[in-house]
C-alpha cells in the first residue's frame, strides 16, 4: 500500500464520468539516487517530480507561446506578479490549435525549456547512455469541457524503442479541475502482460495494433486532445478502441481505450478498479510515463485554456519509430547547447 497516493482522495471530472483520485507520489527527493528512481518507475509506471524545472523559466516560456500565438490582449487576464501565469480566456479565443503550431513549439526560446539541460541530464542518467528526442513537440491547448481519453502511448508511438518515454510539462499552474495528467498506477505491468499474450505474428504485422479486435481506419499517427463530437464513431461493447478521427483537428478520440476510468476493461489495469492518481501541478512540476502506462487527463472545467506539452525521449542507440523524426537535444538551440556543455 502506498499511503501517500491513497490518502485524501477526491472526486474529479474525467471525460464522460468522474473518479475518486489519489495523489501522485512525489519522487523529487530521490532524484539523487537513480537506482531508486528506476525502481519507482518500474513499480508505478510514472514519476512525478515537483519543482523539476525553474518556475520562472516555465512562466517565461508560457508568455513567449502566447506572444507567438498572437493572443488578443483582451483575452489575457493580466497579472502583476511575474511568478504567476498569464491566463487566456476561452470565450475570447475560440480556438488556439497549438498542436498545429510547430513554428511555436520549435521556437528557440520554447525549446530552451522543452529540451532544458536538466531534462537531458535526467534521461541520460536514467538510461545510462546518450538520448534523442522527437523533433515534433505535442504542444496542447485544452478548452473548457475538453479532455484526453484513456489511452496508452504505445498505440501512437509504438513503432520503435520500447523504452521511449513521455514527459508531460504543464505550462503553468494546473489544478486537477483544469485538466491534469491522470495515471492508473502500475497499469503498465498489466498492459505488458496483455501485449505478450497476443499472437506474435499479429504484433509483427503492426506494433500499433497489439490488442485483439482493435479495428480502426485511423492513419494519423500522433495523439490529440479533445472530446467526443458528432464525428466520433463509438465502438461496440467489448471493443477497446473507441473511435476514429473526426474532422475537427484537436477534438478526436482515435486510439482511446475509454472515455472515463470506470469503462476501462479490467485486463488493462494492475488490480480490480485500478488506482488512479493525479496532482495539482505547479509551473516547474513534470510527470513522466512509460509507453504502456494507462493514462488520460481530467476535464478542464475552468474558463481558461490549459497549456501543456508532451516531449518524447529514448536512448539514441535504440530502434526509432519510422513515423517520428528524432534529434539530439543539444542541437535544438544554441542556448540549450551552451547550457548542456556547462553542466
Amino acid at each position: 500500500m502506498h499511503s501517500e497516493a491513497r490518502c485524501r482522495k477526491r472526486r474529479v471530472t474525467c471525460g464522460s464520468g468522474s473518479e475518486k483520485v489519489g495523489r501522485m507520489q512525489d519522487s523529487s527527493h530521490i532524484l539523487g539516487d537513480m537506482s531508486a528512481i528506476r525502481r519507482r518507475m518500474e513499480r508505478d509506471g510514472y514519476l512525478f517530480l515537483r519543482g523539476f524545472l525553474p518556475r520562472k523559466k516555465v512562466l517565461e516560456t508560457r508568455r513567449t507561446i502566447l506572444e507567438l500565438a498572437r493572443i488578443p490582449s483582451d483575452a489575457i487576464r493580466r497579472v502583476s506578479d511575474e511568478y504567476r501565469p498569464l491566463e487566456v480566456l476561452i470565450h475570447k479565443t475560440p480556438s488556439l490549435r497549438l498542436l498545429d503550431r510547430q513554428d511555436i513549439a520549435s521556437h528557440p526560446k520554447v525549446l530552451e525549456l522543452l529540451e532544458h539541460p536538466r531534462i537531458v541530464k535526467f534521461f541520460e542518467s536514467f538510461f545510462q547512455e546518450g538520448v534523442v528526442t522527437t523533433r515534433y513537440k505535442w504542444l496542447r491547448s485544452v478548452g473548457k469541457g475538453e479532455y484526453t481519453g484513456v489511452h496508452i502511448d504505445r498505440v501512437y508511438l509504438g513503432g520503435g524503442s520500447r523504452r521511449l518515454i513521455t514527459m508531460w510539462v504543464p505550462m503553468g499552474d494546473i489544478p486537477m479541475r483544469h485538466g491534469t495528467l491522470l495515471v492508473s498506477r502500475g497499469s503498465h505491468k498489466a498492459v505488458s502482460r496483455l501485449i505478450e499474450s497476443q499472437d506474435e505474428e499479429e504484433n509483427k504485422e503492426s506494433p500499433r495494433r497489439f490488442v485483439k479486435r482493435r479495428k480502426t481506419g485511423e492513419k494519423k499517427w500522433r495523439g490529440v486532445d479533445g472530446r467526443e463530437d458528432g464525428n466520433t464513431k463509438v465502438s461496440k461493447a467489448g471493443e477497446y478502441v473507441l473511435g476514429t478521427t473526426g474532422k475537427q483537428g484537436n477534438r478526436t478520440s482515435s486510439g482511446w481505450i475509454a472515455t472515463e476510468p470506470s469503462k476501462v476493461p479490467k485486463d488493462f489495469l494492475s488490480e480490480p478498479g485500478g488506482e488512479w492518481v493525479s496532482a495539482d501541478f505547479k509551473a516547474g512540476d513534470v510527470a513522466i510515463v512509460l509507453l504502456e502506462s494507462v493514462h488520460m487527463s481530467t476535464s478542464n472545467s475552468s474558463d481558461f485554456w490549459r497549456l501543456s506539452c508532451d516531449t518524447r525521449w529514448q536512448p539514441s542507440k535504440d530502434a526509432r519509430d519510422p513515423l517520428l523524426v528524432f534529434q539530439e537535444p543539444s542541437r535544438a538551440s544554441p542556448a540549450t547547447r551552451a547550457c548542456v556543455a556547462a553542466i
